[in-house]
């Protein structure tokens, strides 16, 4: 896994393209191939956290998949609505699109 180095990323504009790059392509396929396909086949199910809030199987799926990829992008906490990860001063923090409040 790569250290974290902000500012090592401000002076190496090439390598943060590269991330800023590789983060499009993942959140592009993650919309392709989870969310919106869900939703135009409405083959989601609706679920009721412990904190009576509602999920959709969707946030659950797409959220695995950011949480498993992202710190490939740039190693870093994620942060989301469906763990308890702890923030830190640099992470990274999800919500996907699913249309639950």
């Amino acid at each position: 896994a790569r250290s974290i180095d902000p500012d090592k990323l401000r002076r190496d504009p090439k390598a943060l393209l590269k991330r800023v790059i590789a983060l499009e392509n993942l959140l592009h396929r993650v919309g392709q191939t989870i969310i919106m396909p869900a939703y135009r086949a409405q083959t989601y199910t609706k679920e009721i956290k412990s904190d009576n809030s509602p999920v959709l199987s969707i946030d659950l799926a797409s959220s695995a998949v950011l949480e498993a990829e992202l710190p490939n992008i740039l190693n870093a906490p994620v942060v989301s609505e469906e763990n308890d990860a702890p923030a830190t001063p640099f992470h990274w923090a999800i919500d996907p699109l699913d249309g639950t409040a």
